[in-house]
């Protein structure tokens, strides 16, 4: 996807991400929080208004656990430290579980507005 240097940014993606799906969950490693805080601050300050649960990982976990059992990679033109971000997709909970005689599980009752 990279175009030139920095084009596309990593924050320019997700921003674009975020607006057409809902995003669950997303990991950020620790290392990002610690070498690239204002990167760091930029995803957290993007994911502020989303429902989306942010969890840091270390850099090594990423690479051990997470890239070989990814379903898609997307690779930008940014060069920036440690600024990998994990994306965890979800589901729209108050149309999903809007059917007669469905339970909302705990998980998601802060997603369904409650039925008057």
């Amino acid at each position: 996807m990279a175009i030139k240097a920095n084009e596309p940014d990593i924050i320019h993606i997700l921003d674009l991400i975020k607006d057409e799906c809902i995003i669950e969950k997303i990991e950020i490693t620790e290392e990002c929080r610690i070498n690239n805080k204002l990167h760091y601050d930029d995803i957290v300050y993007l994911m502020k208004d989303e429902i989306a649960v942010i969890e840091e990982i270390t850099h090594k976990e990423l690479q051990r656990d997470i890239l070989p059992n990814c379903r898609a990679v997307v690779s930008t033109g940014s060069f920036k430290p440690y600024g990998d971000v994990v994306i965890y997709p979800g589901i729209d909970a108050a149309k999903w579980f809007d059917r007669e005689g469905v339970t909302v599980p705990d998980f998601y009752k802060n997603r369904v507005p409650e039925k008057k």
